[in-house]
C-alpha cells in the first residue's frame, strides 16, 4: 500500500509538466510513459518499496509472535517465556541483520536500475 501511494504521489507531481511536455514534443501516450513518467517516478517508487519491505518485516515478526510455532518471533517469545535474555538478544540481532540486508538489497537494486541518473549527495 505504501508502495502504491508513493508511486501515485510521484506521478501527481509531474502531471502538469508531463502534459506540457506531451504537447511540446507531440509524443504518443505509451512513449510518454516509457520515456518520461516511469523514469521520473523511479526514486519515489523505490523509496516506497523500501518502506513497504520494512513494514512487512514488522508484520511478519508480530504475526510469528502471536500465532506461530516457528520463526524469529517465536524465538523471541520462547526466550521471554523461559527467561533467557541471550536468546532474546540473538533474535533481535537476527531480525535487525535480516532487515538491514533486505534494505541493502533494495538499495542495490535501486542503484542498478537508476545507474543512468546523475547522483548528488547519496549515502
Amino acid at each position: 500500500m505504501v508502495f502504491l501511494e508513493s508511486l501515485m504521489m510521484e506521478c501527481e507531481i509531474f502531471q502538469i509538466f508531463i502534459l506540457k511536455l506531451q504537447r511540446f514534443l507531440e509524443l504518443i501516450q505509451i512513449m510518454l510513459l516509457l520515456k518520461v513518467v516511469f523514469p521520473a517516478a523511479l526514486s519515489q517508487t523505490f523509496a516506497g518499496l523500501r518502506l513497504a519491505i520494512g513494514t512487512a518485516w514488522m508484520i511478519i515478526v508480530a504475526a510469528e509472535i502471536i500465532a506461530s510455532k516457528a520463526g524469529l518471533g517465536y524465538i523471541l517469545l520462547a526466550g521471554r517465556n523461559f527467561a533467557q535474555a541471550s536468546i532474546i538478544f540473538i533474535g533481535i540481532a537476527l531480525i535487525g541483520l535480516l532487515a538491514f540486508i533486505t534494505d541493502r538489497i533494495g538499495r542495490v537494486a535501486y542503484m542498478y536500475v537508476t545507474r543512468w541518473m546523475k547522483r548528488g549527495l547519496e549515502v
